[in-house]
């Protein structure tokens, strides 16, 4: 059997829906786009600096069901996490049987993805920055494998960028902090998800839309047509026990590190660090009952760490606990994180 055909074979056991190769040469067009831009290049254009030798890029798609709302005081986690972590896996086991059939191999290569599925024929460039399927729309997950191994490709040229979207704006109308613009460019400084599980405090701008969210800013999925027939998944149970936020909140360093490896086996462990979290879900917690999380608010205002003391002063400005506010505003020695608690009496 071609190799090719193994691969579509092993990827459809890992539970790819398709599977597609696009030459190894370096993405010229997408470096001056992003250099243009004025964005930083934290990918490499070139293949060969991800594997010297490398002629193919083998891209699979993984699509997959957006969840439900989780239950009442539980954080959400977006259905793109958990996608994203079982493509990784998958692009590792793909990376694998190559290495094991004689082929030089690197699973999850720095390079940029959806450029390399553009170039396969699996998309287009959405005005949502995201790649659109015909079939999928954007409610997929890609891995990618650079390798040596010779495999047949895609030969047309890829889609022009926003092609698919022809006149439909709703994704740049629905954005709640304008990241998106009409050219199909995302302003990563205000976008929600750049600032979620940063470790930093997160501006003051996008904090309202971090309600009720642990990780993952579905909104311009959500509202693209191309996904207009994505049914909801229900929310996974575990996950929303995993997403207590009263608990996050409130747990001793023990328990939070348990709740956190349970974490990591649904979306990895870079997401899944205790201290982030935490900070995290004190902004979450302006979803919740004031009742469930007013409590451990109170206790993280003295927080070891900055983002959740500026987060727990900011949830409690939302919940009209002011004196809580300046009380810790008096105590603070951090002058950053005092002028922060400030800035969240004042929005309140």
């Amino acid at each position: 059997m071609p190799l090719f055909e193994e691969l579509q074979e092993k990827a459809a056991e890992l539970g790819f829906a398709r599977l597609a190769v696009a030459h190894a040469g370096p993405f010229e067009q997408w470096r001056a786009y992003m250099q243009s831009a004025g964005r930083t290049l934290s990918l490499t254009h070139d293949p060969q600096e991800a594997l010297p030798g490398a002629r193919s890029l083998i891209v699979a798609a993984l699509p997959y069901r957006p969840f439900s709302a989780p239950p009442q005081n539980a954080g959400a986690v977006s259905a793109y996490y958990l996608a994203s972590q079982k493509a990784f896996r998958g692009a590792e086991a793909l990376g694998a049987f190559l290495s094991g059939q004689g082929y030089a191999a690197k699973a999850s290569p720095n390079l940029p993805y959806k450029e390399i599925a553009r170039r396969a024929g699996l998309g287009s460039h959405g005005r949502n920055t995201l790649l659109l399927h015909p079939q999928y729309g954007s409610m997929l997950s890609l891995a990618v494998i650079a390798t040596q191994a010779d495999l047949p490709h895609q030969s047309a040229p890829p889609p022009p960028y926003g092609q698919p979207c022809a006149r439909c704006r709703a994704c740049v109308t629905r954005c709640p902090v304008s990241a998106l613009n009409e050219d199909g460019g995302l302003d990563v400084s205000a976008c929600v998800r750049s600032h979620m599980l940063s470790g930093q405090a997160a501006p003051m701008s996008v904090r309202p839309h971090m309600a009720g969210r642990l990780i993952g800013c579905d909104d311009c999925r959500a509202c693209c047509p191309h996904n207009r027939g994505a049914q909801e998944a229900p929310y996974p149970a575990d996950l929303a026990d995993i997403g207590h936020i009263p608990s996050l909140l409130s747990e001793s360093p023990a328990a939070m590190k348990a709740r956190m490896g349970r974490l990591s086996a649904y979306i990895g462990d870079n997401l899944s660090r205790p201290r982030r979290m935490r900070a995290q879900a004190a902004l979450a917690s302006c979803a919740c009952s004031p009742q469930a999380v007013v409590p451990a608010l109170r206790a993280l205002l003295g927080d070891e760490c900055a983002a959740t003391r500026c987060h727990a002063a900011y949830a409690l400005a939302r919940f009209g606990e002011r004196a809580d506010v300046k009380s810790a505003m008096s105590r603070e020695t951090d002058p950053s994180v005092a002028s922060d608690m400030a800035l969240s009496l004042a929005g309140a």
